[in-house]
């Protein structure tokens, strides 16, 4: 079995154990990104990216393919496009919400009933530390203080900002500085801008991976 094969499993495991809080109710998957997986773009997702390169167009398709695979596990209506808005967020089908994130390796996807929650948002980043100089760029000295003290990466940090960004900006479409983002790790949320709560959830092996998640009853 290839490294990424063991990686699959182990991250099929974690993110069942990430989900387990929500009953069924919030549903994430993940896949090795494959050669090939460009060609299940549809025309209409391969026409809004005419510039991108065979790399990319490759994981925004595995990404798709994930998200698919959950509506049909879930027994939803599976979309036969998932387009992007003008800020480059997917467009789910009426009555659902979603996220759909990639790395170099691995692509993931989150999706949920609306009737369950307002918003979500997925990150899945390698497991490789955060550049030095980007450290203070992306986290306050509490929040590495935090990560530190709680033996996670600083990265982490990273991971759940770029989570939460994708969870708050599909209601708002307002751009976020890392900074707006005050991560609370040992609490499990996060504050946007000092008021929006957002919850999150959190693996760190084999992949870093960050929900973020704003219920309805967050309204």
């Amino acid at each position: 079995m290839t490294p990424l094969a063991d990686q699959k499993i182990a991250l099929d495991l974690a993110l069942a154990q990430l989900t387990q809080p929500f009953s069924g109710k919030i549903r994430c998957g993940a896949r090795a990104i494959t050669l090939g997986d460009e060609h299940n773009l549809t025309p209409s997702e391969r026409a809004q990216m005419p510039a991108s390169v065979v790399r990319v167009l490759r994981a925004s398709a595995s990404a798709r393919i994930v998200a698919r695979h959950l509506f049909t596990a879930a027994r939803y209506p599976v979309p036969t496009d998932i387009c992007k808005n003008q800020s480059g967020a997917p467009i789910w089908p009426k009555g659902f919400v979603g996220s759909l994130s990639h790395d170099e390796d691995f692509a993931a996807a989150a999706i949920s009933s609306q009737t369950d929650f307002k918003s979500i948002g997925i990150d899945v980043e390698p497991p490789t530390p955060l550049p030095q100089e980007l450290i203070d760029i992306v986290a306050t000295p509490q929040e590495t203080s935090q990560a530190s003290n709680l033996g996670v990466p600083v990265k982490l940090i990273f991971c759940i900002k770029e989570a939460v960004y994708k969870c708050t900006n599909v209601l708002d479409s307002v751009y976020l500085d890392y900074h707006d983002v005050d991560v609370n790790l040992a609490n499990n949320y996060a504050l946007v801008r000092n008021i929006q709560k957002v919850n999150i959830y959190t693996i760190v092996s084999p992949r870093l991976v960050a929900l973020a998640v704003i219920s309805n009853e967050n309204q």
